[in-house]
């Protein structure tokens, strides 16, 4: 099974790759991180909370929101991730720097660090 992890390393690999120092490697940097983040929150709603997200549709929000309602400050970080992964997509007019980059890999970071508080009842 692919690890969600090795997404915030190729975000961090992107990020410092000279390379990929321009504004698509910083956009696709910024989805890797929030896709780390995502997929381990996901899993561990799935395997400690025994939720079930069937809809693939709304699959982030029902993420996002089942996050909330557990921990709101949890919550509100993924969802702010979220935020910036869409911008990173999606505006293309979206002021996107090294900085921005660099702070959703942090973020990412820390939603992983505390995602543990998901599996506590």
């Amino acid at each position: 099974m692919f690890e969600p992890e090795n997404f915030l390393e190729t975000a961090r690999q992107i990020l410092e790759d000279t390379n990929y120092r321009d504004e698509s490697g910083l956009r696709t940097s910024m989805g890797r991180a929030y896709y780390a983040a995502f997929h381990i929150i996901k899993m561990k709603l799935e395997q400690h909370g025994g939720h079930k997200f069937k809809d693939v549709h709304k699959l982030h929000q029902a993420v996002i929101t089942e996050t909330v309602s557990i921990n709101s400050k949890l919550g509100n970080k993924i969802n702010d991730l979220f935020d910036e992964r869409v911008e990173a997509d999606y505006i293309l007019n979206a002021n996107i720097t090294p900085g921005r980059a660099q702070s959703c890999i942090k973020l990412a970071q820390i939603i992983i660090g505390s995602s543990d508080i998901l599996t506590k009842k």
